[in-house]
């Protein structure tokens, strides 16, 4: 059979098919084109055609995943296209490989049912998206219980002796967990309280690691311990100051070990001692603005040495007290009321920039002197 001839019988098959598409029985190894042009007809005729080219299989599919059912031996392309088309099609796949597993169960966790022997990692990925899906496996493994609890912490409760990886992802998700587990270890009485140190009053005889944890993250743990030692009271107030209200009684011996831990801890102290104001303002200046009067003038003197801004704090400073404000830092001079010429001088002399903020000053003067000292 020449060439010539056989591509003329072609083109003989090929109208013949496009006029009437199950003549396609008749055709011997249709070509594409032939395929094509006869389900473009009507899909069901591709129950016809012995061995359809992988476009004539999309072709169909894209128009009804169903019909993938008519396609013996179908590639993994048209699996997968079939499956994205209508994910629910799973069920009727003779073991789906992994990657149509995806995609179903990221279409819908539930389709994790209609799969024969679905991989671990699909299970997972199922069970990330919807937990409740677990009262469904059999025996689920340590991997699909991890990944319950990721969820919902209080989901450990499904498993028979559920392993301390599992519990402790489980207090990972939510601390307050351990309450339901009987005889914590160790390491898991430390998770739950370096994620929250309250924990600790629901853990009966807690170490003393496990309480210097729990204090450690949460100072007000510190109500959760019975005779609580000294190294812990500092160590809680050291966390949060507010605590300091909370521990009685209290010597100054100790007032003093807190504050060099945490000077803040002076804004929660009644009728502090000289001595402890002094400690706070050494430990930092700024505690000088939580002292109330009476206040020694060498207190004051000592804040405005080391913060000249902290003049606002204090209520008709004297020109002393001025000077030594404005010498540590010009910009004092904003905080005082009617300062006096010496002042003003002194704040200039700390930096000329000081001009800017002396009202009687005329903006024609100000611009000026500021042109000057910039070249």
């Amino acid at each position: 059979m020449t060439s010539s001839f056989h591509k003329k019988l072609r083109q003989i098959e090929l109208e013949a098919v496009k006029e009437n598409g199950y003549l396609i029985q008749y055709v011997k190894n249709p070509t594409k084109a032939i395929q094509l042009a006869a389900i473009t007809q009507c899909l069901d005729i591709i129950n016809y055609i012995a061995d359809p080219h992988e476009e004539v299989q999309e072709y169909v599919v894209k128009k009804d995943p169903t019909a993938i059912s008519w396609i013996s031996n179908p590639t993994q392309k048209i699996l997968k296209l079939a499956i994205e088309q209508n994910p629910h099609f799973i069920e009727h796949i003779e073991e789906p490989s992994e990657e149509l597993q995806m995609i179903a169960v990221n279409h819908n966790p539930e389709l994790l049912l209609q799969i024969k022997n679905p991989t671990e990692a699909v299970q997972i990925r199922a069970l990330e998206l919807d937990w409740q899906l677990i009262h469904e496996i059999e025996n689920p493994s340590e991997s699909l219980q991890l990944a319950v609890v990721k969820q919902d912490g209080y989901m450990f409760q499904l498993f028979d002796n559920p392993s301390e990886k599992v519990l402790l992802a489980a207090i990972e998700k939510d601390p307050f967990v351990i309450r339901n587990i009987k005889k914590p270890t160790t390491k898991m009485k430390m998770a739950a309280v370096n994620k929250d140190g309250r924990i600790l009053q629901y853990i009966s005889r807690p170490s003393s690691e496990v309480q210097e944890a729990a204090v450690k993250q949460n100072g007000y743990a510190i109500s959760h311990i019975r005779n609580p030692t000294e190294e812990l009271k500092l160590l809680a107030v050291s966390q949060n100051p507010l605590v300091i209200k909370e521990l009685r009684p209290i010597s100054s011996e100790f007032l003093m070990k807190a504050i060099v831990a945490n000077w803040e801890v002076i804004q929660h102290i009644k009728r502090p001692t000289e001595l402890i104001k002094l400690t706070a303002i050494e430990q930092n200046p700024q505690a000088f603005k939580y002292l109330s009067e009476p206040i020694s003038n060498d207190l004051k003197v000592k804040a405005v040495s080391s913060c000249g801004t902290l003049i606002q704090f204090i209520q008709n400073p004297s020109e002393q007290l001025q000077l030594l404000a404005v010498r540590q830092d010009w910009f004092a001079l904003a905080y005082i009321d009617n300062p006096t010429k010496k002042v003003v001088l002194q704040a200039i002399e700390s930096d000329p920039k000081a001009i800017l903020l002396v009202d009687k000053v005329t903006h024609k003067v100000k611009t000026k002197f500021m042109e000057k000292i910039s070249t």
